[in-house]
């Protein structure tokens, strides 16, 4: 009888328990288990075998009708989330049109801050819909926490089959790359999904629900955000990172006068070896970064990456290999995720790497920098635009340098810090030239301390360049421009040399 009470009673109780799982959650699932295991082991050690029988027969009847009903529920919903035709409720238009316009109008420039109400974050969600095979028919997201708490969005939606509804609520934060959101918790009918479950359908629900994606979708990258009272405010650069650098001469007063004396190098860098952005040989020489790395302003093999690659050959007496990864306009957020640092891993995997260059966050913050509201107005909302992309460039920098540092123990990796381009040695008189040093003080203030925490070595691009713009850049052109011209790849590319010994 002992042996039949544990051949039924065992499945019985694991019925029974993941019934409470899946409709009262997992506490209450812990609960009945227990429950349902101590009930057993008396029933088993009792000696009364009427109390056995007892306890048995009710074990298996309760286990039959919540397998039942677990059973035809499991059926009726499965058949919803799998169910993707028909149709989509409709965004709605006006919402819609207010939400898009803000889009793009943050995405047209250099950078944005954009704050969407929950009913336009919505009507952005709604509208995301009906693009692609899913089961939703309406999906709408209720922001809970306030300013200053934690991010906190419930959601609840309705499927296109049945009477089934799906809620849940997920923590939305900044992480490296761009937005991280957590599922926390998710009905769908009548369960209370866990584990495996819940996560196959957060995946689903992730995919439909991504607030980086939908805010992106005009092509912002974002750098940082708050959630709260009702809305979701967004900081983060453009789809084109092209400063505007005659609109800022503008507003300065003139381009006229910008002039330095010349400046302090005491000779000329030769071009590099190659003309290109790579080279046979090994080891190799690795460049990540934004425009800097890639050359912009001069012809490439005046660009620091190649002629620091011609200083670090000719200093070794070997054939250095060079790879350079950099892209013009990348940001400290797209480095990570549009491929360049798995590019600079994947080639740390097949050759030897000798020593590694990183330029990267001027494009984090010189956008915010140019922006009107920065060059008219340095009041709150300039000064929240720095604060969010300097919090975001400093999360996207400790993972950029541990992923490196990581994959490359052995390479020299050196990180050359941001210079103002905005900087023409009239901080005195420019009020403008003093807040753009100042932030880019403090981005390479940040740049600096987690560099050292990692072991990287710091090259300083901003102080030989202070002061120098009109003469170490292309801001004085016809076509003003903020990269360096040939003079100034000179003074980067020293900077680096000397801080390594080549």
């Amino acid at each position: 009888m002992r042996a039949t009470s544990i051949l039924l009673g065992l499945p019985a109780v694991l019925v029974i328990a993941g019934f409470a799982l899946l409709t009262a959650g997992e506490l209450a699932g812990g609960v009945v288990l227990a429950a349902a295991v101590a009930l057993l082991v008396a029933a088993l050690v009792t000696p009364s075998r009427a109390f056995r029988s007892t306890v048995l027969v009710g074990l298996v009847l309760l286990a039959a009708v919540s397998g039942y009903v677990l059973a035809t529920e499991a059926v009726d919903v499965a058949s919803a989330l799998t169910a993707t035709a028909g149709p989509v409720d409709p965004a709605d238009p006006v919402l819609l049109a207010a939400a898009e316009d803000k889009l793009e109008a943050g995405s047209s420039g250099g950078s944005f801050r954009v704050r969407l109400s929950e009913e336009e974050l919505n009507a952005v969600l709604q509208d995301a819909l009906a693009d692609g095979e899913h089961p939703f028919r309406r999906l709408e997201v209720d922001i809970v926490n306030g300013i200053g708490e934690q991010g906190l969005i419930e959601f609840s939606g309705e499927l296109k089959s049945g009477d089934t509804d799906v809620s849940g609520a997920i923590a939305v934060a900044y992480g490296p790359g761009g937005l991280e959101t957590e599922l926390l918790w998710l009905e769908t009918g009548r369960f209370q999904l866990p584990g495996i479950a819940r996560q196959s359908v957060g995946e689903l629900l992730a995919e439909l629900a991504d607030l980086e994606e939908a805010l992106a979708a005009e092509g912002a990258a974002i750098q940082g955000l708050v959630i709260g009272n009702d809305a979701i405010e967004v900081f983060g650069v453009g789809g084109g990172q092209d400063i505007d650098a005659a609109a800022v001469l503008s507003s300065l007063g003139s381009a006229a006068g910008l002039t330095t004396p010349e400046v302090a190098i005491d000779e000329r860098i030769e071009p590099g070896l190659v003309g290109g952005t790579s080279a046979s040989g090994s080891p190799v020489y690795l460049a990540l970064g934004d425009s800097l790395a890639a050359g912009v302003g001069v012809e490439l093999r005046h660009s620091y990456v190649n002629q620091l690659h011609r200083l670090v050959t000719e200093s070794s007496n070997s054939e250095i290999g060079l790879r350079n990864l950099g892209v013009s306009g990348e940001t400290s957020g797209s480095l990570i995720t549009g491929g360049q640092l798995d590019a600079a891993v994947s080639i740390a995997e097949d050759i030897p790497v000798a020593i590694v260059t990183v330029d990267i966050g001027a494009n984090d913050l010189l956008g915010h920098l140019a922006a009107p509201v920065c060059r008219a107005d340095l009041g709150l909302e300039c000064a929240e635009r720095i604060d969010a992309a300097l919090e975001g460039y400093r999360v996207n920098l400790e993972e950029i340098l541990l992923v490196i540092t990581d994959a490359l123990p052995e390479a020299q990796v050196v990180f050359l810090t941001a210079y103002n381009p905005f900087s023409f040695g009239l901080r005195d008189a420019l009020t403008f030239e003093a807040l753009s040093d100042d932030a880019l003080i403090e981005l390479n203030g940040i740049a600096i301390e987690i560099a050292r925490r990692h072991g990287v070595i710091v090259a300083d691009g901003f102080g030989p360049m202070r002061g120098t713009a009109g003469v170490t850049t292309h801001m004085t052109d016809p076509v003003p421009d903020i990269h360096p011209n040939e003079l100034g790849y000179d003074v980067l590319t020293k900077t680096i040399a000397d801080t390594i010994g080549v």
